[in-house]
């Protein structure tokens, strides 16, 4: 198994190793490689930013979103926010709650 990003077997093998289909994970990455490996396993992958030196930000942000990441964060909290926004959002189709 190739052991380095973007090769996208490494996380092929995590999810056949855990069980999960691509379209049940999230794959959180702060570089372009690692984005790209996500990705091309068929994985949603957020980007966050946080530890790119701050000047390096917007930058990065545009490289992780070019790469295919489908929302960038700015910080861990940020993540956990965009999380719990989009699993209160209703979902298409979905019946609404009670």
């Amino acid at each position: 198994m190739p052991t380095s990003k973007p090769d996208p077997a490494v996380y092929r093998s995590a999810l056949d190793r855990l069980g999960v289909p691509a379209e049940r994970a999230l794959a959180l990455e702060d570089s372009v490689s690692g984005t790209r490996s996500a990705v091309a396993a068929g994985i949603t992958t957020a980007g966050i930013v946080q530890f790119v030196p701050a000047g390096e930000r917007d930058e990065r942000a545009r490289e992780l979103r070019h790469a295919g990441a489908a929302w960038v964060a700015e910080s861990w909290d940020g993540f956990a926010a965009d999380l719990a926004e989009n699993a209160l959002a209703p979902r298409p189709g979905a019946p609404l709650p009670r």
